[in-house]
Parts: structure tokens; C-alpha cells; sequence
């Protein structure tokens, strides 16, 4: 959470309930011959994409904030192999995939943003790819109770409020290249970009 003015951003409102991400299908349809790979989803929210790479038959590691992770039932928790906190991270455990859809896009703060994306660094095996996706610009245009906030802007009404900064190919991959990531490709579906990255 940050505080600014009158309200407070709180980054778990904007997770989303309904439907796959696009970078969720890529994984599956990449690795639909090896199976039992291994998946950590990194900003899980509410488990769309987790639910869905687990009826896919991977294996499910999630990671969000403690406050996110609160509202998951205990049922839920039980499916994935290691669930982790965004606040005391370990990287004990290696993933040869690592989902982050729709994470970026909510954090205000660049330096963590690049923080994020070393941390999925981390956790990568060898060989291991990264799908890093983002929404792009499109989607705010109809926004309309947004008001601009460091590099995107603040969305909603009250005093609880998101965060949302919307991206180019050219913003996402200036951003990839302050991390340790490495860039392999980007890719377009409709307004949202992935870019798909190798350690």
C-alpha cells in the first residue's frame, strides 16, 4: 500500500475473478508435451490462472501478498505445491516456469517493478522462461474516473482507489532490460502484451 493524499492504493482490488490470461494459455500450449512441469504463479490473486494450469496438469506454486493470500480458503491452499508470501520471499525452490499476468501493471513504483522482475529471476531454473504480461494502453481510454499518478494513473472512487499504468512494447521492454531478465520475445493479444523472457 502507499499513501498519497487523501486515499490509499491497495493493488489487491484490482485481482480479477473470471476467465484465463493469455499467458496462461501460452504456457499450456507450450509445454503440452511435458506435463508434469512445474508452475510458480507469481501474483496468483484469485487463482484464475492457477486453477486453470492445474486442470492443465502442471504442478502450481503461488505467490501473492499475505493480505491477497488472506482471502484464499484453506481448501484452495491445499492445491498448490509451495504458496509464498510477497513479503518474506525464499527462493529455495527453482521453477522452470514463472506466470506474472496483469502484476506490473498495478504497482506504482517502477523500482519495484524492476524488483519484481528479479525476483522472478530468481526463481527460474537455468533454462527456465518467464511470461510477463501487461495490459496495454487501450483499456484506459474509456476509464473514467482516472486521474494521473507518477507514470499511470490512479483509478476508482472513495478513499480506497488502484493503480493502474497501461504499456508499450517499447515501455515493457525498456523496463525487462533494467532487470536481470532476459528478452527473448514480445508478443500481442488484443490489449495485452507478454513478453516472454529467459534467465
Amino acid at each position: 500500500e502507499c499513501f498519497y493524499m487523501s486515499y490509499t492504493i491497495i493493488p489487491e482490488k484490482t485481482a480479477i475473478k473470471n476467465g484465463v490470461s493469455n499467458s496462461s494459455k501460452l504456457i499450456s500450449h507450450k509445454a503440452f508435451q511435458v506435463k508434469e512441469l512445474s508452475v510458480l504463479d507469481y501474483g496468483c490473486g484469485k487463482l484464475r490462472n492457477a486453477k486453470f494450469l492445474l486442470n492443465e496438469g502442471f504442478k502450481v506454486s503461488i505467490l501473492d501478498t499475505k493480505k491477497q493470500l488472506h482471502h484464499i480458503s484453506k481448501e484452495d491452499l491445499l492445491l498448490f505445491e509451495e504458496v509464498y508470501e510477497a513479503e518474506s520471499i525464499s527462493f529455495d525452490n527453482k521453477y522452470p516456469t514463472v506466470l506474472c499476468s496483469f502484476v506490473l501493471n498495478v504497482i506504482p513504483s517502477e523500482d519495484i517493478r524492476v524488483d519484481i522482475l528479479n525476483n522472478i529471476h530468481e526463481f527460474l531454473t537455468v533454462d527456465g522462461f518467464a511470461y510477463i504480461e501487461v495490459r496495454g494502453t487501450g483499456f484506459l481510454k474509456g476509464a473514467k474516473t482516472k486521474v494521473p499518478y507518477l507514470d499511470g494513473f490512479v483509478l476508482g472512487n472513495g478513499e480506497n482507489k488502484t493503480f493502474q499504468k497501461g504499456f508499450t512494447k517499447d515501455t515493457l521492454i525498456e523496463l525487462i532490460s533494467k532487470s536481470k531478465l532476459n528478452l527473448w520475445e514480445v508478443q500481442k493479444f488484443g490489449d495485452s502484451l507478454i513478453a516472454i523472457c529467459r534467465k
